[in-house]
């Protein structure tokens, strides 16, 4: 019983690794687009990429801060 409960612990924070990865990736990706093509910014696409970025960053408050910083980047370039 101890033993089980202590795998879906591990579990758990595999998954949030798992995630904590995957969304670096999104960011990432969504970096290399901005800096590919910065000026097909407003497709809906696009727009839609954007929220869902924004709701799993609701989830992931930790992330906010490495999306500000590009944010920022993208608001001043």
């Amino acid at each position: 019983e101890m033993n089980r409960s202590n795998n879906d612990v591990r579990t758990a924070q595999l998954n949030r690794n798992e995630l904590c990865m995957n969304e670096q990736h999104q960011l990432d990706e969504q970096r290399q687009k901005h800096y590919s093509q910065p000026t097909t910014y407003e497709d809906d696409n696009d727009i839609e990429q954007r929220e869902g970025l924004l709701r799993s960053l609701e989830q992931n408050p930790h992330m906010l801060r490495g999306f500000l910083s590009i944010y920022r980047i993208y608001m001043n370039s």
